[in-house]
């Protein structure tokens, strides 16, 4: 079983603790940013997506959808307007305003197979080569998800894309992919172990499939998905210090 190490990931900045691998003059791949492929318009995709999600409420269930494009889902109006995901001009922008900040792996969030954000990965990959960029993944706690899903999807988002330079790889650790996965308690540490152990016979391990994988650190349970669950690593998704137990640094020893 391979001994697991800690990955901070400070909002939307990502701080790896190992040696980086050959960069892209100007660009880091120490430092990983969240992307958010879910952004849809009527001009490109027939209809708003995610613009319109759901008013936040605080208590009872929501009082019904943002209504764009005056009312929208976000506390700040993007100066780019209410863009597509899957606009390859948008795209070509947002990579620049990436790379300008010197952030050399796009972390993309995935919802599954045939979702508008699976979609969007391919312009992703095409432009991020282009750039000289990387990218890796988030897994999402999609409808269903289970261990066994997640082994499927690290099958089906390395096959599709092993032949692309753009893929993220790390050369420290036999140049295997990366792989984050949101609200990894959801799922039992046990289940985990079934897929990311070496001693299980269901592993990924020392497969074509095989990935370096890092599990959400919320609190002192979530290490278990380190030490029994065989993830490589863990991180945080929250930016404030105290918010939760994994957000706060003393508590990354």
């Amino acid at each position: 079983m391979r001994t697991g190490q800690f990955f901070a990931l400070i909002s939307l900045v990502t701080i790896l603790c190992s040696a980086s691998p050959a960069e892209t003059e100007g660009l880091s791949q120490r430092v990983h940013v969240h992307y958010y492929g879910w952004y849809g318009n009527p001009e490109t995709n027939g209809h708003w997506s995610h613009w319109d999600h759901a008013v936040t409420s605080k208590s009872g269930p929501p009082p019904g959808n943002h209504k764009p494009p005056e009312d929208i889902g976000s506390p700040f109006y993007p100066q780019l307007g209410l863009y597509s995901s899957q606009d390859p001009d948008t795209l070509k922008a947002h990579l620049e305003m990436i790379a300008k900040a010197g952030i050399g792996v796009v972390n993309f969030s995935w919802w599954g197979p045939g979702n508008a954000d699976d979609r969007a990965l391919e312009l992703l990959f095409a432009e991020a080569a282009k750039k000289g960029m990387k990218v890796n993944f988030h897994i999402e706690p999609y409808p269903g998800r289970s261990a066994e899903s997640v082994k499927e999807n690290l099958g089906y988002l390395i096959d599709k894309f092993k032949g692309s330079p753009a893929l993220y790889r790390d050369a420290d650790r036999d140049h295997l992919p990366m792989f984050y996965v949101y609200d990894s308690y959801l799922i039992p540490t046990e289940e985990w172990g079934s897929i990311l152990r070496s001693d299980s016979p269901n592993t990924i391990r020392g497969t074509e499939h095989d990935a370096i994988m890092i599990a959400l650190y919320v609190n002192q349970k979530d290490k278990r998905l380190l030490t029994e669950g065989g993830f490589d690593g863990v991180y945080t998704y929250f930016a404030t210090k105290g918010f939760t137990e994994g957000s706060t640094p003393e508590n990354w020893k």
